[in-house]
């Protein structure tokens, strides 16, 4: 019954992950974030279109989602606490976010999920990838170029750190490799706006 507790733990991860906290969160408060800003559910887009605090609030639980799919629900299903399960199920977190069964698989762009779930995974580069994060939003105030910068940094910090095991790491490259492949294709539309020069920066209302 091994494969079926772990189908189980996944598809709870993917439920887990389809919760749109930013959705729910501007309903609660009379807005469709959707139909503002740039149209997402995601942290910045609810920061920007109902306030920073609210924003903050819908990261810390996003973030939360992707930790709890990698880490304590393949634990307290199946008993497993690493290996292939917790890259897995955070994946499947991940997937959840960006295209969650309640909207209509409408969702965000799967940073601040994916960010818990590598926190648990692989905490190091993940914490390599904040400070680049937190560095990239102080130095030019636009958070999609801090977030691609930080979702690259992750598979490079990976293969720096690891680089003489790598075959002992390989899952991790690989999930964190596919997560930057992931956010750069979702953050496409902000790639064109960061070039053309008319993507928002932070503090700015669209």
């Amino acid at each position: 019954m091994t494969w079926f507790v772990w189908v189980a733990a996944i598809a709870a991860s993917y439920a887990v992950g389809s919760v749109p906290f930013g959705y729910v969160l501007g309903k609660l408060h009379g807005v469709d974030v959707r139909a503002h800003g740039s149209g997402n559910v995601g942290a910045t887009n609810v920061a920007r279109v109902l306030g920073y605090p609210l924003g903050v609030l819908v990261f810390v639980l996003d973030v939360g989602k992707g930790a709890l799919a990698a880490g304590l629900l393949p634990g307290y299903i199946c008993g497993v606490h690493e290996g292939m399960l917790p890259i897995l199920s955070g994946a499947a977190a991940i997937l959840g976010h960006v295209f969650p069964v309640f909207l209509r698989f409408r969702g965000g762009r799967g940073v601040a999920t994916a960010c818990g779930a590598l926190a648990w995974i692989m905490p190091l580069p993940t914490a390599i990838a904040l400070a680049t994060w937190v560095t990239i939003v102080l130095w030019t105030q636009y958070v999609s170029a801090a977030s691609l910068l930080a979702a690259v940094s992750v598979p490079v910090g990976v293969l720096s750190l690891y680089h003489r095991e790598i075959h002992l790491h390989l899952p991790e490259i690989v999930f964190s490799g596919l997560i930057a492949l992931l956010v750069v294709v979702r953050h496409i539309p902000n790639i064109r706006r960061l070039i053309a020069g008319t993507e928002n920066r932070i503090g700015r209302r669209t």
